[in-house]
């Protein structure tokens, strides 16, 4: 049996308010592009800002990355 491993607190807290928003609209379903048009930046600069994210989280995908927050719903509130 797997053990689900979630980042520690202070993982989270690190993300930055864009990257929480960003994360916030792909929980939601959004695609890149649909992300990027929302809050006025290119497709590109929305998957910079999922790297960093993942890299921080330590989760290699955008569920991960979901799945990591959810953990802790008031990050994906704020």
């Amino acid at each position: 049996m797997l053990e689900t491993v979630y980042p520690p607190e202070s993982a989270r807290r690190s993300l930055t308010a864009r990257q929480v928003e960003i994360l916030r609209q792909v929980s939601l379903g959004l695609t890149n592009r649909e992300i990027g048009r929302s809050v006025g930046i290119t497709e590109a600069t929305v998957r910079k800002h999922l790297e960093s994210a993942y890299r921080k989280l330590g989760v290699l995908s955008r569920t991960g990355a979901v799945t990591a927050l959810s953990t802790n719903s008031a990050t994906l509130a704020r």
